[in-house]
Order: structure tokens, then C-alpha cells, then sequence
């Protein structure tokens, strides 16, 4: 028995502890997350998708090793070196199936398996779950929202390269998200000195299929693809055009298109010498590039705000026929992605460490896969309050709370802590669970 005494000038007590408490484990909340996964039919659908491809070692499957480096990522571990420590955890345990879970060697021998054909069969479960996902809670519309970000890498890594825009040496990846949900729709690798709309085209195109295919299916009107003025590409606006998919991209400013809102630039000097705040005013013109075959339509816009000597402004090239106002405000809103960015980097975004950015793109594509899960999780199963908290918040409300596996006979129980805080949310959360497997076996 050990002893700590209070440092507290007040108190003389002490405070005796053990480590004999029982097999607990911290991720008893993983509950949720494993019921869902089962409601979908992923586990099934991954171990037929994944069956001929084998690791060196037969004791663990390559199904099963995914699932548990998703389930460490879900749980906020994201490296490889945490499977030794949690390698006897009831929960994970449990809900993986096993007596013992597979070694970090054994996870080092499962990332260094990873080539193209595991890719693609990624890919597929991938779009499997989001399949099954918008058939439960169907979109009525969608919005792209492309970008680039800098995921950093150390030593010599291929693609490894500097990047002027971000200061840094690292991976340049394209990501797309869907605006109303946060999905994840594709992110792929690219040299760290690519510039934003380099590959666009083509990493773009199948998120386009995948979305008239789903726009056929459930009549939704046109998509809206947003991107910044890294992506104000002919080829960008020529694929959107051709597949059906409206835009709003940024321009960079230029002499010639400040002065189709040189107007504009007159009347908010005028109004802005007068008024307490800042000063807007918008318009739309036809303007062609050297590259463009034809005029598009622009919308800008002008600021200027009290006291300041020089005006701002906003160029934004649309095939939409909206007010220039309205479109500039859909535009703006582009901001929230860098939340959803920033959220998957930090709390789902392995260690791109391995040499071969092959590699590397698989383990893009697993974290990739992570985000989604737990990002369908709280969408589909939390209310409005707790399904805007993001994910760390969400981990330490539901997912880390102190559990203990106790066999009886043939049944099983997971009894979690008794003064759990959030104990309602997660029985609500567990229900709509059971409602969505109901639903879903329906659909299917």
C-alpha cells in the first residue's frame, strides 16, 4: 500500500492508492464507436474487402489491424508505438475480438505491406461508408470546399521538399470536404513545393462522378465547388462547367480588374469618409483571362473602413447567376474548412514518416477513414449540442470514461463508471445507434 501526503497547509490527511482496481480501461466509451461500426456493416465489409491480401505473420489479419490503428486514432493515439501499451486493454480487447492486440513490429510490418492495391481497396471502403452514410441522412445539396495544407516531415522522405508559402519542409496535400458536414471526401499527397492547384483536375474528377452519382440518386440540386485564389485554374473552371457543378473561386487581384470596380472604389471613398464603420459595396462584370476561350462572370467586391487610407477588394469568378453580394457571403464562408483541417491533422493525422510517399498515402487514406468514422459517429448519433463539439472534446466527454469487462458464462458485460457525467448523452447516443442499424438494414 502507498501513501501521499497532502501538501495542503490545511489538511493533515493522507491519501493511501494501489494498482489493484481490476482490468479498467480508459477507452471504455469506444462502446459507441464499436456499435456503430457494427450498425454499418463495416467490420464485415473491410474482412471480404481485404481478404486476400496477408501479412507476413498469419496471428493477425490485414482487416484486423486496420481496425485496430482506427479505433487508436479514434481514441486520440496516432502512433504506432501505443499498440505495445495497449496491448492487453479490455476495451480494445474486446471490441476487436482478440486476447492480445497486434505489436508495434507487427504494425511496422502492416504499414511497410501498404502498396497500391491496398490503396484503391482503401478507397472503396472509403466510399462504402459514405454510401451508407448520406442513405441514413441523405444531403440536399452539396458544397466542395477545396484547399491544400502542409503536413511537416523530418529526414529524407521522397517528395520531402520546402514550401515557400508555409516557410516549412514538409508534404504540400490536396483535401476536400464537404462544407454542410465536415466529411472528408479525399485527400491526397503531393510534393511539398506543388503549387495549390497543381493536380486539382484529376483529384477532383472522381469526388465529381461520386456526386452526380449520388445527385441521380436523391435529386439534389447543383454542387458548389469553393476554392481560393491558389485554385483559380481555366482547368478547374472548365471541369466544374463540364460536370454539372457550379463554382465560387477567388481571384487574385490584378490592375485590370480594379479597374472594371474602379466605380465601385469611388462611391466607398466617398461614403466611407462620413460613416462610423466600414464601407461595402458589390458588383458583377464579364472579364476574360489570356487562358480563358471565353468571359466569365466575376463578382467583386469593395471595403474600406473608417480612417483606413487604402480600400480592400474581393474578386470572385462564379458560373452562378446569385446576387454579387450573396455570393461573396457563400465564398467567405470557406473559412470554416480550415477547422476541419486543422481538427484532422491534429487530432486524426498519423506521422508521415515513412520514406515512400506511397506509404504515406495509405496512412493519409487510414486517417482519412478515422475522421470520417468518428465524424459520421457524431453527426448521426449526437444531438445538436454535443455533435458541434469537436473531436477531442467529444473523447474526453464520451469516449474516456473508466470501464471494466466482466465475463459471466456465455455473456459479456462492459460495466463503465457509475459517476459517469455524461452517462445520458452516451444511452441517447447508443439508442440512435440501434435506431440506425434498424433503419440501414432497411435501405440495404
Amino acid at each position: 500500500m502507498l501513501s501521499l501526503k497532502d501538501n495542503l497547509h490545511f489538511s493533515k490527511r493522507q491519501f493511501q492508492f494501489n494498482f489493484q482496481g481490476g482490468q479498467l480501461s480508459t477507452d471504455g466509451g469506444l462502446l459507441l464507436l464499436h456499435n456503430f461500426i457494427k450498425a454499418f456493416h463495416i467490420d464485415c465489409f473491410a474482412t471480404q474487402l481485404f481478404s486476400n491480401m496477408r501479412l507476413s505473420k498469419q496471428q493477425h489479419s490485414f482487416s484486423s489491424v486496420l481496425f485496430q490503428l482506427l479505433y487508436q486514432l479514434a481514441a486520440g493515439y496516432k502512433t504506432a508505438d501505443v499498440a505495445d501499451e495497449l496491448a492487453a486493454d479490455p476495451a480494445f480487447t474486446l471490441f476487436l475480438d482478440k486476447q492480445r492486440l497486434a505489436s508495434q513490429p507487427t504494425l511496422s510490418r502492416f504499414i511497410n505491406s501498404l502498396g497500391d492495391e491496398s490503396l484503391e481497396k482503401l478507397k472503396k471502403l472509403d466510399h462504402a461508408i459514405r454510401k451508407r452514410a448520406y442513405l441514413v441522412s441523405p444531403q440536399e445539396f452539396s458544397i466542395l470546399d477545396l484547399d491544400s495544407t502542409l503536413i511537416n516531415t523530418y529526414g529524407k522522405q521522397e517528395g520531402s521538399k520546402f514550401n515557400y508559402h508555409y516557410q516549412q519542409v514538409g508534404l504540400h496535400p490536396l483535401v476536400c470536404f464537404e462544407a454542410f458536414t465536415g466529411d472528408l471526401l479525399a485527400a491526397e499527397l503531393r510534393p511539398g513545393a506543388a503549387y495549390s492547384c497543381n493536380g486539382a483536375v484529376p483529384f477532383m474528377q472522381p469526388i465529381l462522378d461520386e456526386m452526380q452519382k449520388m445527385k441521380k440518386m436523391q435529386k439534389m440540386p447543383t454542387m458548389i465547388l469553393r476554392g481560393d485564389s491558389g485554385f483559380a485554374d481555366n482547368k478547374i473552371y472548365t471541369q466544374c462547367e463540364t460536370n454539372g457543378c457550379s463554382y465560387v473561386i477567388r481571384l487574385k487581384e490584378n490592375n485590370i480588374l480594379k479597374q472594371h470596380a474602379s466605380h465601385l472604389l469611388a462611391e466607398v471613398d466617398r461614403l466611407a469618409s462620413t460613416a462610423t464603420g466600414s464601407v461595402a459595396l458589390y458588383d458583377d462584370f464579364y472579364y476574360q483571362a489570356s487562358s480563358w476561350a471565353y468571359p466569365r462572370r466575376v463578382v467583386c467586391k469593395v471595403e474600406k473602413k473608417q480612417g483606413e487610407l487604402f480600400a480592400e477588394h474581393t474578386f470572385v469568378v462564379t458560373n452562378m447567376d446569385q446576387p454579387a453580394k450573396r455570393l461573396i457571403k457563400l465564398y467567405c464562408k470557406r473559412g470554416l474548412m480550415e477547422n476541419y483541417i486543422k481538427e484532422f491533422k491534429n487530432s486524426f493525422c498519423m506521422s508521415m514518416s515513412n520514406r515512400q510517399i506511397k506509404i504515406n498515402q495509405n496512412l493519409l487514406l487510414i486517417c482519412q477513414i478515422a475522421y470520417n468514422l468518428f465524424n459520421w459517429m457524431k453527426r448521426l448519433t449526437l444531438g445538436s449540442k454535443m455533435g458541434k463539439v469537436q473531436a477531442d472534446g467529444i473523447r474526453l466527454r464520451l469516449l474516456k470514461v473508466a470501464g471494466k469487462v466482466v465475463r459471466h458464462g456465455r455473456r459479456t458485460w462492459l460495466e463503465l463508471c457509475s459517476c459517469f457525467p455524461y452517462r445520458k448523452q452516451l444511452e441517447e447516443a447508443l439508442r440512435k445507434v440501434d435506431l440506425l442499424a434498424h433503419g440501414l438494414a432497411l435501405l440495404l
